[in-house]
């Protein structure tokens, strides 16, 4: 089966943003609902779906008409090709067309005809598609592709509006973070203590990564140790001391170059 560019569909910024909004493996939720089923009442279509195009996987957010398992590895998609070519997708009969003929959904999930449009973010990023399916081979009508797009930009409004939450969320709890160290470094608690907060901070707000802080030393020539609770003593302990230069490792040189 051809597939969608790997490159696209991996590609890290597109996916940066669709794990951000923190949709997937999310359950369903009454705003996409809404739509997924106005869209089988007005194109008389049995399925629709909002569908989110993940590395390796297809997770559907909303599906409304026969029940469609949630997630699909991408060999079953057909919306990871909306998603590669950014733009509307209109499938008389899957088992003819030249990206979908041996889709393995044909054959399992009785898809054949399909109208999907793509889910695009106000920073371009496209994050899957809004879609019809139908069980039987379909002309799609002009009607239905205007009612798609519409439907399509109702849940990008939806989508927008949860990601300006949460970042309003991230900066409410960056703000309280950066009173908590100014109130310690007001208090004149011990440095250990407020560079730890640093990083606990950091970390909460970069997940999966590991924070630590090098202090240079009064002469000017080597890094010390200020906090690291999350890296292995180990490691903060070979890199207590090191001197700065312009290849002495990622924190050695960064001082250097200041």
């Amino acid at each position: 089966m051809p597939n969608a560019p790997i490159d696209i569909i991996q590609a890290a910024d597109r996916l940066a943003a669709l794990h951000e909004l923190q949709l997937l493996d999310s359950a369903p939720e009454a705003a996409f609902d809404r739509l997924t089923r106005l869209a089988l009442r007005i194109t008389d279509a049995p399925i629709a779906l909002v569908s989110l195009i993940d590395a390796e996987r297809q997770f559907i957010k909303s599906c409304a008409g026969r029940p469609t398992p949630r997630e699909a590895t991408l060999s079953h998609s057909f919306c990871q090709h909306v998603v590669a070519a950014r733009e509307a997708l209109i499938v008389a009969d899957a088992r003819t067309h030249p990206l979908l003929y041996d889709n393995p959904a044909i054959a399992e999930l009785n898809a054949i005809a399909y109208l999907g449009v793509p889910l695009i973010l106000a920073t371009g990023e496209a994050l899957g598609s809004f879609c019809v399916i139908d069980t039987q081979p379909r002309a799609w009508t002009q009607q239905d592709l205007a009612t798609i797009q519409d439907l399509a930009a109702a849940t990008m409004t939806e989508i927008e509006l949860r990601r300006d939450m949460l970042l309003r969320k991230q900066i409410e709890r960056l703000l309280a973070g950066q009173t908590r160290v100014l109130e310690q470094i007001a208090q004149g608690v011990a440095l250990e203590t407020t560079l730890t907060a640093i990083t606990a901070l950091l970390e909460q707000e970069l997940p999966g990564t590991r924070c630590s802080i090098l202090l240079l030393d009064p002469n000017g020539q080597r890094l010390r140790h200020g906090a690291a609770p999350r890296l292995p003593e180990a490691f903060w302990r070979a890199s207590d001391g090191i001197r700065i230069g312009p290849n002495a490792g990622s924190c050695g040189t960064a001082a250097y170059r200041q």
